[in-house]
């Protein structure tokens, strides 16, 4: 569960999955190097699901970056004008 530190909406998410024992992880400044390091591992050889409520540009980011691997959204929300929910 990816969540920004600075959206309550994110944190509140990432915390109620966290009461259910799914790993959470702050999205930091660079998306890129987050999906690179990390998280394309999980998802391509482990069979980890992404989710998060997040804004916009790092929703998009992050649906490329999985697209680049097929791996696609299998939902998406648009939960205010800058929030999302989404898993891929």
């Amino acid at each position: 569960v990816l969540y920004q530190a600075w959206d309550a909406d994110s944190v509140a998410y990432a915390a109620s999955m966290k009461e259910q024992g799914m790993p959470t992880l702050p999205l930091g400044n660079d998306v890129v190097r987050l999906w690179r390091d990390k998280l394309q591992h999980l998802v391509l050889n482990e069979g980890y699901r992404v989710t998060g409520i997040t804004g916009y540009a790092d929703y998009f980011v992050l649906r490329g970056l999985a697209a680049e691997h097929r791996r696609f959204v299998e939902h998406e929300q648009q939960l205010s004008r800058d929030s999302f929910a989404w898993i891929i």
